[in-house]
């Protein structure tokens, strides 16, 4: 295990979505080839959603902190009571697709 690191901070990243793509993707492809990472993890919220588009080609599964975190933390007890309709009583809101779509299931 290893921790790799870019030198912009998730302001940063969140600024400028294509050029945090192509560095990111680069440091993914580092940690695989330099590192021997048999899975990488993206962390931080500012990069939420961004791990399908850094997928491909790859090679080892990319995990995208915040999901697996939501999902986990979702999942983790036992179900609510059945509701008429999918979601949330309150609006989510300025969120990534992915995560929005974690209240409609």
């Amino acid at each position: 295990a290893a921790i790799h690191t870019v030198a912009p901070t998730g302001a940063q990243l969140a600024a400028d979505p294509a050029a945090a793509r192509t560095l990111l993707a680069q440091a993914c492809r580092d940690a695989v080839r330099q590192l021997g990472a048999q899975a990488v993890i993206l962390g931080g919220a500012g990069l939420a959603g961004m791990a399908a588009a850094l997928q491909p080609g790859l090679g080892v599964p990319l995990i995208d902190s915040v999901l697996a975190g939501a999902h986990w933390a979702l999942r983790s007890h036992a179900p609510p009571p059945q509701r008429a309709t999918p979601g949330f009583d309150l609006p989510w809101e300025n969120l990534s697709p992915e995560l929005t779509a974690l209240g409609l299931r």
